[in-house]
């Protein structure tokens, strides 16, 4: 595997090669000059590196797969114990914006959010879940007895960014106990760890059905369901107390590095958040002219500037 500098050198180096895009019409292709060896090789070797993206993408995060509809990896999820994290973070190091936060670890590990966190997302992994088939259905039933162990690796990553001092404010950790909330205290066959089982085939027998239906009550029950108890637990004892009111990025540690990495994430800029500010504020002062003229044209019902919000 290379390391972090020859893998940029690579992709950089493949990135620039000349190659013509897979599943272009000949007719539509402009005549060229035919390409060097070298260029032909580099393309060979570009298509190998997406083919193994594809694939490394899919065994390290099989829930990704499921997602892009790739089913190989049906029966596992991540593995983020402490082997399974060196794979990952070597996965994560491979890519300019993972390589760009890998310093802040507490960051990174912090996965408690109100929206895409940790605790809805295997619920909501399994409304992408096939089970059209018995083998799916059974690939199914693995990932419900992983989903404790998952969650538990889960836990111990997030109390490594409390203890770095990466802890929600206050109001973000209360709607996440409120969607652990939902879940847990939706009625079996409303649960949302229930919905595979909705929509089985419809060739399958009522008998079939049924049992299926009762093995996956009972694999939510003995797996999901104490799991999710556990996650609840921690977010509330241990976490909901450490909580602040205010979760601005100052108040955590190189919590202003990190804002500014994410900003040049966003806006794939270089500039500083002084520069970025400025821009802002000189494209606020044109708008604001333009609105004055159209205040100022006779007949003109529009608002005066008296009443516009500073």
């Amino acid at each position: 595997m290379p390391s972090r500098s020859l893998f940029r050198v690579i992709l950089l180096g493949l990135a620039c090669a000349s190659f013509t895009p897979l599943g272009t019409q000949a007719q539509t292709v402009p005549q060229q000059t035919p390409p060097s060896a070298a260029n032909a090789a580099a393309t060979q070797s570009l298509h190998a590196l997406f083919v193994r993206y594809w694939e490394e993408t899919a065994s390290l995060f099989p829930e990704w797969a499921t997602w892009r509809g790739d089913h190989r990896y049906g029966d596992r999820l991540t593995d983020a114990s402490p082997a399974g994290r060196v794979s990952l973070d070597m996965f994560i190091d491979r890519h300019e914006r993972g390589i760009a936060m890998f310093p802040f670890d507490g960051f990174r590990r912090m996965s408690l959010r109100s929206v895409g966190g940790y605790q809805t997302g295997f619920s909501d992994l399994l409304q992408a879940v096939p089970v059209d088939s018995p083998e799916r259905i059974e690939k199914l039933f693995k990932r419900f007895e992983a989903f404790p162990l998952r969650l538990d690796q889960e836990v111990a990553s997030l109390r490594v960014a409390v203890a770095a001092g990466w802890v929600p404010p206050k109001s973000v950790l209360e709607r996440v106990l409120g969607q652990i909330d939902g879940q847990l205290n939706a009625a079996l066959d409303k649960s949302p760890y229930f919905a595979p089982f909705e929509k089985l085939p419809r060739s399958m027998s009522e008998t079939e059905r049924a049992a299926l239906q009762a093995r996956g009550r009972d694999a939510i029950t003995r797996h999901v369901l104490p799991a999710m108890r556990k996650l609840r637990a921690f977010v509330a004892d241990e976490v909901l107390p450490q909580a602040k009111l205010d979760g601005a990025y100052a108040n955590y540690p190189q919590g202003a590095q990190v804002y500014a990495k994410l900003v040049e994430s966003a806006t794939t800029t270089k500039l500083t958040l002084a520069q970025i500010h400025a821009i802002g504020q000189v494209e606020l002062t044109a708008l604001r002219a333009e609105m004055e003229g159209v205040c100022a044209r006779p007949g003109s019902t529009a608002t005066s500037r008296s009443s516009w919000p500073t």
